[in-house]
């Protein structure tokens, strides 16, 4: 539009195919991630959803019938088109997980190579397009038509109702947001412009933009500014706010309230205004032109006068507000060099301090258990290859044992049991974290043979680790050791499977 290119000029055409394709092909990313997340084939997931895509489908969908419905097998099944949409994928991935392990079970092993993935497709293909895709569908269209009921009846308060769900129940259930963006399409398309689902994605991406901006101003934190001026330029600059939601919003709850405030306070008045975005992206900085066009001069100064608001908003809510970071009390980071290299002692870095009461002195801190050493920055976990925790190593295990790295008493074993400090009496504080798929660990995965507040030598064995149940559903049996006050010691090297500190 800003060009005045024709929508014929194939450079046009290009354009537009490169910014839908991710949003056509967005139940094949969907099936993807659900695979990993559900535990099942993530190339039979992504065939399943391409299955969805397929252009014969497509225009099956388009021919239609009286009735809206084809027959496949004698069942019935409602003529649909499915790109873009998530929800439906969502629930035949999680189906589809279940039905691939219950299968593994009863095929023989002779023929389950060829056998089960043929079956899987088959009898997932059945199921979602009679039961998930329509139960998927009628979900959404549930949604639009409240949607629409608001917007016929009470049209400002369409925005602010979605961001009010959004930042309530909505936050328990990630990924929702995906499932409105056809009505965004379908209003780009049918009104030539949108002014409900950008509209809404504006204060969910502007508002933590500018929160994380001053926070980023206001802290003091060496920590705190580097994660809030990385959130800040995701926001503002990349449409991306997560960030500031997990590294900010979730950590500091009056932020989180300063930034539902001010999104709401934005909501209402874009409600009122009558802001429109007319392309699909306009919600951050780099995109501000998409608000313009020339029958409708006026909306870009209505989308700039609504930035400047959540400007000054979020700078009085979070610059006079009582709030600090977790570790801004202990605000000492020390100059370290890069983190572990390859079969050398180096250096590593550590941006999480923590202070004890303890008087230091130099430390060894052993692997907790054979097997195959990870160096830090090459751990397949961002928050521990970072030394966000401390400065750590990983062991890909070859028993089940796990020993205590160090001399101390335990000071705290998490509910799931995969994480355990020890309070050294060197004044070491050391973590273990047993595997990096915590969040799937079962209560037998696990057995702990000590309990809080016992002393523990260096060498004990501590605890057990039943790989076998872990390899069975593939997870990641990686056990981390992380010296969580790591800042406190002058340097930390890795000497061989031996973590050494010295103050």
């Amino acid at each position: 539009m800003f060009f005045h290119l024709k929508t014929t000029n194939s450079t046009y055409i290009i354009l537009n195919s490169l910014g839908q394709t991710a949003l056509y092909f967005l139940p094949v990313m969907v099936a993807y991630s659900s695979a990993k997340q559900f535990n099942t084939n993530p190339v039979l997931a992504i065939m399943l959803a391409s299955f969805l895509l397929y252009p014969d489908w497509n225009s099956l969908v388009a021919k239609g019938t009286s009735s809206g419905f084809t027959s496949y097998f004698g069942l019935p099944v409602h003529l649909q088109t499915y790109n873009g949409q998530v929800v439906q994928i969502i629930l035949s991935i999680w189906i589809m997980s279940v039905l691939d392990r219950w299968l593994k079970k009863i095929i023989p092993n002779a023929v389950r190579y060829f056998l089960k993935p043929v079956l899987l497709m088959l009898i997932m293909s059945v199921i979602t397009l009679t039961i998930t895709g329509p139960l998927g569908g009628l979900f959404t269209n549930s949604i639009s038509l409240f949607i629409d009921f608001l917007r016929k009846n009470v049209p400002w308060l369409t925005v602010p109702a979605i961001y009010t769900f959004a930042m309530t129940v909505g936050v328990f259930m990630p990924g929702f947001h995906l499932a409105l963006i056809p009505i965004a399409t379908q209003n780009l398309s049918t009104l030539g412009y949108d002014d409900i689902i950008n509209i809404w994605f504006m204060a969910g991406t502007m508002v933590p933009g500018f929160v994380a901006l001053w926070v980023a101003l206001k802290t003091k934190n060496v920590k705190g500014k580097n994660i809030s001026w990385t959130a800040a330029i995701s926001a503002l600059f990349g449409g991306i706010s997560e960030p500031t939601l997990y590294g900010i919003l979730y950590k500091i709850p009056v932020l989180y309230g300063v930034n539902f405030i001010t999104g709401l306070t934005l909501s209402i008045y874009n409600g009122i205004v009558g802001t429109k975005a007319y392309a699909y992206g306009a919600y951050y900085l780099t995109n501000l032109l998409l608000f313009y066009n020339s029958k409708d001069p006026s909306n870009l100064y209505k989308a700039i006068g609504g930035i400047i608001l959540v400007a000054l908003i979020s700078f009085v809510g979070v610059w006079f507000t009582k709030w600090s970071w977790n570790d801004e009390a202990s605000d000492t980071l020390p100059k370290l060099k890069s983190i572990f290299g390859r079969g050398r002692s180096t250096e590593i870095s550590s941006n999480s301090p923590v202070k004890f009461a303890h008087k230091l002195s130099d430390t060894t801190i052993n692997a907790p258990v054979a097997g195959k050493i990870v160096y830090q920055k090459e751990i397949k976990d961002q928050a521990f290859a970072s030394g966000s925790l401390g400065s750590c190593f990983g062991v890909e295990p070859a028993n089940d044992d796990i020993f205590s790295p160090i001399d101390g008493v335990i000071n705290s074993i998490a509910p799931t049991k995969h994480a355990i400090t020890i309070q050294g009496n060197a004044g070491d504080n050391v973590m273990l974290h047993l595997t990096l798929d915590s969040m799937k660990v079962q209560p037998d995965d696990i057995t702990i043979l000590i309990k809080k507040g016992e002393q523990v030598v260096q060498g004990q064995k501590i605890a057990i680790l039943h790989r076998k149940k872990l390899q069975q559903r593939k997870l990641d049996d990686t056990v981390i050791t992380i010296l969580l006050n790591s800042s406190d010691y002058h340097s930390v090297t890795l000497d061989s499977n031996k973590l050494i500190a010295k103050v």
